[in-house]
């Protein structure tokens, strides 16, 4: 079921967008960007996820991520979405885990000073130096 009225209510003018009675939405279009852009300025264009020593993340925001996954009824709404930097997005994505539940994880997780812009991991060596470690053996 879609809510008309409450979708021109909320400004939203792409006709593939929509608002349910609950007040949940799916937004495309323009819409999206907008709800982007709203995101972004919450977020002062900064990763909103907190670590674990309680600070926020200093890196740029680069993906909204919803906290109740698309899969499981998307929802739109600006309460259901965090802006995230490329690393912390793909950290929650690949663990398939919750936000509250990172913190131990993110910690344990290590950086490669070679590879600073790789995702963080946790095995004993860096998945960029191994790749790079059996280029080499090939090309010897």
């Amino acid at each position: 079921m879609r809510d008309e009225v409450e979708k021109q209510k909320r400004g939203y003018r792409d006709k593939s967008s929509i608002v349910r009675p609950d007040g949940s939405e799916i937004l495309v279009g323009k819409d999206w960007l907008k709800r982007k852009a709203e995101l972004w300025a919450r977020a002062g264009g900064r990763c909103e996820r907190i670590l674990s020593d309680g600070r926020r993340c200093r890196n740029e925001a680069h993906d909204p991520h919803h906290m109740t996954p698309r899969s499981k009824g998307r929802d739109d709404r600006m309460t259901n979405l965090i802006a995230l930097c490329r690393g912390c997005h793909n950290l929650v994505d690949w663990k398939r885990i919750k936000l509250r539940d990172l913190r131990r994880e993110y910690v344990a997780l290590k950086h490669c000073p070679k590879h600073p812009k790789a995702a963080p991991y946790d095995g004993p060596v860096c998945p960029a130096c191994d790749a790079e470690k059996s280029f080499l053996a090939l090309t010897d």
